[in-house]
């Protein structure tokens, strides 16, 4: 019975260290989905803008789905594709839609930012003959990287 008892603070001990590390593992894992976008990309042909610019702008709706506390989110890139060619590589502009400047984002929530190439990009070649295009975004928040998709973005021409 001595040791039994001898042993029991051990058992003690690593039973709240494992319980503690598999409630801390679930609590960081991360849930967060974009649950709306709205996207308008064009081309700017008119006469006398040399080169041409591609431009796109929108909303897109962040929720967070977990019981973690997002601190800051960042957007790090944005890539456009025709088809699976990746055509342009940037780090767009990314602001909250109420320009209140606070990039947090609590257990439960949502949040619309606005997102875009700002002046544009010049137009490659490949852009001329597509029609739509798709848009992954890459955001970056204090726990995790994540990735999201947009496709079918209709491309719009203005001459």
């Amino acid at each position: 019975m001595n040791n039994k008892i001898k042993y029991f603070p051990a058992l003690l001990i690593a039973y709240i260290l494992f319980a503690c590390s598999s409630s801390a593992e679930l609590s960081n894992e991360l849930q967060i989905e974009m649950t709306d976008s709205h996207i308008d990309a064009w081309l700017n042909l008119m006469p006398g803008i040399s080169p041409g610019m591609f431009h796109f702008t929108g909303e897109i709706t962040l929720q967070n789905n977990s019981i973690v506390v997002l601190d800051s989110l960042n957007m790090t890139k944005a890539i456009v594709y025709c088809d699976s060619v990746e055509v342009y590589t940037f780090k767009p502009y990314f602001k909250t839609k109420s320009d209140d400047e606070d990039y947090s984002l609590i257990p439960r929530s949502s949040k619309t930012f606005t997102i875009g190439t700002g002046k544009g990009l010049k137009i490659e070649e490949i852009m001329i003959k597509y029609k739509s295009v798709s848009l992954r975004l890459d955001l970056k928040t204090n726990l995790s990287e994540h990735h999201f998709e947009i496709n079918n973005i209709k491309v719009q021409r203005a001459y």
